[in-house]
């Protein structure tokens, strides 16, 4: 794997941190991503446009919900895919997730599969696009 490569794995690394750790540790969601009005989330939850945005409608509704939360990157299906172009690069992988609702404690259990892009920009790499979907739908 080349070394470009493995910086965006570790940023993707980065992202699951965001989600697991971002309301302890908001300089995690700072570093990732970057810090535009242009950068983009599409989820599950709606389209988010503009840093503070995904910071205030993706994030801390998140964090809001769910306790104990670990997303992680999913190889079972598999593996994670990076493609760069120059200052652009595009990851696809799934995921999974545990958590526990705030709100009662049940337990949560979701997965799914997310792109990401990121551009690099005086020599560091941040988020600027993630979209993310459930699984396929099986029976077709």
């Amino acid at each position: 794997m080349t070394n470009e490569k493995q910086q965006i794995l570790d940023m993707v690394h980065k992202y699951t941190r965001s989600v697991n750790e971002g309301d302890r540790h908001p300089e995690i969601i700072d570093e990732l991503w970057e810090q535009s009005p242009e950068v983009s989330n599409i989820n599950i939850r709606g389209h988010h446009k503009g840093f503070e945005e995904i910071k205030e409608d993706f994030y801390e509704p998140l964090f809001h919900v769910l306790s104990d939360r670990n997303l992680r990157v999913a190889t079972d299906e598999r593996a994670p895919a990076v493609y760069i172009f120059d200052d652009t690069a595009v990851v696809e992988f799934y995921w999974k997730l545990d958590a526990k609702l705030r709100d009662g404690g049940k337990p949560v259990q979701l997965a799914g599969r997310e792109t990401h892009v990121y551009r690099r920009k005086d020599g560091a790499w941040k988020l600027v696009h993630l979209h993310y979907s459930g699984m396929p739908v099986q029976g077709f």
